[in-house]
């Protein structure tokens, strides 16, 4: 429990988490897309618990949350348009050591997208690591967009597959 917050306004954010955490996260997939939106309604959460005083009662939390994710949200596309946007490298060598958190995971990450299909590991690199959306990453393949999100789903799927050594996922 975070300092300056009573238990019951930790159980009020839990509750609501719990209730509308999927239609934050959809509001927030608005601004940052579907794969970061859990992020994004995360740290409002986070927020919210850190700024214990500044639910005013004057709407409801749900109302005062939405607001949270939703500033949340465009705070992260404003990171993003500052972030410099690189070239995708071949080499996978080249990827930066600060993608992935821990080293172990990133190695597996290298060894599992070296072992995959070229058009997969455009698709990963391209949408996965260096974070462009559908319609850029469709532009830079000469894709149709829904043929990049299907294309980006079966990439994905085979990667698991190869990551985890199973043949059902």
């Amino acid at each position: 429990m975070s300092a300056g917050v009573t238990r019951e306004e930790e159980q009020d954010l839990e509750v609501i988490y719990e209730q509308v955490r999927p239609r934050l996260r959809a509001s927030a997939s608005r601004f940052v897309g579907w794969d970061d939106a859990e992020d994004v309604v995360q740290d409002a959460f986070l927020r919210a618990l850190a700024c214990p005083g500044a639910f005013r009662h004057e709407a409801s939390r749900t109302t005062w949350m939405t607001r949270i994710v939703l500033n949340a949200a465009i705070d992260e596309t404003r990171r993003r348009k500052r972030r410099p946007r690189t070239a995708p490298s071949p080499d996978l060598a080249s990827l930066e050591c600060g993608v992935m958190p821990h080293h172990s995971t990133r190695l597996e990450l290298k060894a599992a997208l070296a072992a995959t299909r070229r058009s997969d590991r455009e698709i990963l690199v391209l949408a996965g690591l260096l974070g462009f959306s559908y319609k850029e990453t469709a532009q830079r393949l000469g894709l149709a967009v829904g043929t990049t999100k299907s294309r980006l789903y079966t990439a994905r799927c085979r990667l698991r597959r190869t990551m985890t050594g199973s043949e059902d996922s």
